[in-house]
């Protein structure tokens, strides 16, 4: 289990476009049969743990056109039965046999933060000041963007929104470069967490 619940996540998706050379479309059809390597789909579903902290792990991989697109997902509780026969460390075992060890991966990590439990900056609301012109129409700001660049590109970025000025919503956009090997979501959500604890800080209710 990746421990969603206890770092305020709500979910973790992956996605990786593998282009099908001839090597990789031989590899992949040996390994998990021509069928998915033509066309067909291939979804496995795994479930851990129990409710509330339960988390569902589905693996998707589809062709789009001349790449096989693989999509990721980790989310608490649970929408689909577990799949029997069909498990995903063996399946990103034989993608990491195509990869040849690192390649692009898009990442998406959704967070939400009670301000009882979490100390988030910068803290929304922002009021709108002599600074900070208030448009006519509108009364405060609830939500921000904020870049990592990395150079004149963008690293990654997290939208920080409170929509109804309770729980915290942090949703971080990455790209980043990856072995898609077992271990993957495990690194990628580590990652992930990091970034979003120099948001977001734990509340110390011992502390005064």
């Amino acid at each position: 289990m990746l421990g969603l619940a206890s770092a305020g996540a709500a979910s973790l998706r992956i996605t990786v476009i593998i282009p099908l050379s001839r090597e990789a479309h031989a590899t992949l059809s040996a390994a998990l049969g021509r069928a998915v390597v033509e066309g067909a789909s291939l979804q496995s579903t795994e479930i851990e743990g129990t409710a509330p902290t339960q988390e569902q792990t589905t693996l998707t991989l589809s062709r789009a056109k001349d790449d096989l697109k693989v999509d990721g997902w980790v989310a608490l509780g649970r929408d689909r039965p577990a799949q029997e026969g069909i498990t995903i460390s063996p399946v990103l075992s034989s993608l990491s046999q195509v990869t040849h060890q690192q390649i692009g991966v898009t990442v998406q990590c959704q967070f939400v933060f009670s301000p009882e439990r979490y100390s988030v900056t910068p803290p929304l609301p922002i009021a709108f000041t002599a600074a900070l012109p208030r448009p006519s129409t509108f009364d405060e700001i609830r939500g921000l963007r904020l870049i990592k660049l990395a150079g004149k590109d963008v690293d990654y970025q997290i939208i920080l929104d409170r929509p109804a000025n309770a729980d915290y919503h942090v949703n971080l956009w990455a790209r980043r470069t990856e072995a898609l090997d077992s271990g993957v979501f495990q690194r990628v959500f580590g990652w992930a967490r990091a970034v979003a604890e120099t948001i977001a800080q734990p509340v110390n209710r011992n502390s005064g």
